[in-house]
């Protein structure tokens, strides 16, 4: 039984942790993605459409089908006016905004646990076409609401030169079941992160509670880490006793600035909403199924799991402001005659602060430890 809870449970901390950390301020919205023009030409708008299909939307395990271009309306000057091209005003011919319709289907990696409604839609995307000495560029803007994100637009936002300097907060609550025979264990776990990141040094202060049902005192860790010419130098502070730190999980100091989200997940994951963009319907069950392998758990296992969640992301100045998440997990598994049944809700909250603003003091017992 324990061993189900602690799977349970972790698969709620692995769906909060990793698709939580984003955040700045009260997630007042505000964009600045200039949109990008295509650097390459095409014939029509048609070619030139199915360009942006293959090159901003397309991903590794989502094949698109190009169905049609439509014009919805002219690019009007105050618009054109806020574009950052590379062609003089002038020289461009005909401009306009069209709606690329296209099928969506996932792919490679796909098991039953992702085949859901999402899977095999038709979907709709806007886009820009400028018609320039007789052939056509692509306008790659800001996706409507409910379009799916542009990989031009996730890189915009996602880039780690606008995490450079900033304090992180991250706020996570897990509760957890797990009962079989009339016993029953429960758990209410809350870790609250703060992390200041300068180009120099940052600073990670991390407070788990809610353990002691389980004989585990609460734990507080501080993590110092600095730039040591190519390399990195890092110290923790476990409950007040200070060491070197050698397992940090990055190679390089640009990593620190990265916005924590695995390797897996790309700008296909994500649709557009009126203040940022959230987790699309279609990969969520594919995102769910690939933490349920890093577990572990074989399918027929995880065929006994129920899920639900969302994970919602704010922009504020064309970054990351603020990231909700929330996940419900519920499984019951049978054997040897007896049936357990665990279940797992959690919610984190994570905001970033203080952009340019941020400084890291190094306390004194560390300057001591360091000077040995």
């Amino acid at each position: 039984m324990k061993k189900l809870f602690a799977m349970v449970s972790a698969a709620a901390c692995l769906f909060v942790a990793c698709f939580g950390l984003a955040g700045c301020d009260s997630g007042n919205y505000s964009e600045t993605f200039p949109g990008v023009l295509s650097e390459d030409t095409y014939e029509t708008t048609d070619a030139a459409a199915a360009a942006f299909l293959e090159n901003e939307i397309a991903a590794p395990d989502v094949r698109t089908t190009f169905v049609s271009y439509k014009k919805s309306k002219d690019i009007t000057e105050e618009e054109l006016a806020a574009f950052e091209l590379d062609v003089a005003a002038e020289d461009i011919g005909a401009k306009e905004w069209g709606t690329v319709t296209y099928e969506a289907t996932l792919t490679s990696g796909v098991s039953s646990l992702a085949a859901g409604s999402g899977n095999g839609t038709t979907k709709h995307v806007k886009v820009g076409m400028f018609e320039i000495d007789g052939v056509y560029r692509y306008f790659v803007p800001v996706a409507g609401t409910g379009e799916m994100i542009s990989k031009s637009y996730y890189e915009s936002v996602f880039d780690p030169a606008k995490y450079k300097n900033c304090t992180e907060t991250f706020d996570m609550t897990v509760t957890s079941s797990a009962s079989t025979q009339g016993q029953k264990v429960t758990l209410t776990l809350d870790t609250r992160c703060t992390m200041k990141l300068t180009e120099e040094a940052a600073e990670l202060v991390m407070t788990t509670s809610g353990l002691a049902s389980q004989g585990v005192p609460d734990v507080n860790v501080t993590v110092y880490v600095f730039k040591q010419g190519d390399g990195i130098a890092a110290y923790a502070s476990i409950n007040g006793v200070w060491q070197q730190y050698l397992d940090l999980g990055v190679s390089s100091w640009d990593e620190l600035f990265e916005m924590n989200l695995d390797d897996f997940i790309d700008y296909s994951y994500f649709e557009k909403t009126k203040s940022g963009f959230k987790i699309s319907p279609m990969k969520y069950e594919q995102y769910m199924q690939q933490y349920i392998d890093d577990l572990g758990l074989d399918y027929s296992f995880s065929s006994n799991m129920d899920y639900s969640g969302e994970a919602t992301y704010f922009v504020t100045e064309g970054r990351l402001s603020k990231a909700t998440t929330k996940v419900s997990l519920s499984m019951k598994v049978s054997s040897y005659g007896y049936t357990v049944t665990a279940k797992a809700s959690a919610s984190g909250v994570n905001v970033f602060s203080d952009f340019g603003t941020t400084t890291v003091q190094i306390p004194e017992g560390l300057q001591a430890y360091i000077n040995g």
